[in-house]
């Protein structure tokens, strides 16, 4: 459970390298509707969004599109490379190209936009947290009533970690 925990963090910060981030431009509370209406947008007016709370120049937007398009391209070939692996192994190959683009992204960044990107990062590792337990208290009120030991499942729906 902790690894497929963290192998969703890893995607969701791997998806916000990838300009996918569902923000708003006046965040996730003070921008229109909720977080979940972002889901479906394409990928330009993710990058849009993600280039103007950065304030990327157009030197960075045309260097962060790069980055992307060889990650992506990265990531498929990874997959395909994998996908007789094991879970271990495909893990490793994904988070080793997340942690590359992740370097390549803050290498053409200032140090004002990584503060601002590191903030980025800190409030989609928040949301899929929140996410997480929503998930798993919809999965605590879908136990049975009658269940004698409530807390073992406590720990298995968590992994242990809370």
């Amino acid at each position: 459970m902790v690894m497929k925990t963290t192998l969703k963090l890893m995607a969701a910060l791997l998806m916000l390298v990838c300009a996918t981030s569902t923000f708003a431009q006046g965040g996730m509370r003070g921008g229109k509707g909720n977080h979940r209406e972002g889901r479906g947008m394409n990928r330009d007016s993710a990058f849009a969004k993600i280039s103007q709370r950065l304030q990327l120049t157009p030197d960075q937007q045309t260097k962060l599109k790069e980055i992307m398009k060889q990650n992506r391209q990265e990531m498929k070939a990874i997959k395909e490379a994998n996908k007789n692996a094991d879970k271990a192994t495909r893990r490793q190959a994904v988070m080793a190209q997340m942690k590359k683009a992740d370097e390549q992204v803050k290498a053409i960044l200032t140090d004002s936009q990584r503060v601002e990107y590191e903030k980025i990062k800190a409030e989609r590792k928040a949301e899929m947290k929140k996410r997480k337990m929503e998930r798993r208290d919809a999965k605590k009120k879908a136990l049975p009533k009658d269940d004698p030991n409530p807390e073992d499942e406590d720990e298995t729906l968590d992994g242990g970690l809370l």
